[in-house]
């Protein structure tokens, strides 16, 4: 996805800078969220009961931007 980004224009920036929309990956970039901005952020998470290999639920999260985000926008 990263690539693809940067690809299609988007161009990192510093995550205190991040506006609504823009794209935060963790550092590891193995999770995506979207900025709201003002240091919150949107994303979708699963819920896996008891750990095992069922699909679980899939729920949206709402909170404080990752520390040490690497955030893009377009």
């Amino acid at each position: 996805l990263e690539r693809q980004l940067q690809q299609e224009g988007w161009r990192q920036i510093p995550a205190d800078q991040a506006r609504p929309g823009d794209v935060i990956f963790n550092q590891s970039r193995g999770h995506v969220q979207l900025s709201q901005g003002g240091g919150r952020q949107i994303g979708s998470n699963n819920s896996r009961p008891g750990g095992g290999r069922s699909p679980g639920l899939q729920f949206i999260t709402e909170g404080p931007a990752m520390r040490n985000a690497v955030v893009y926008t377009k």
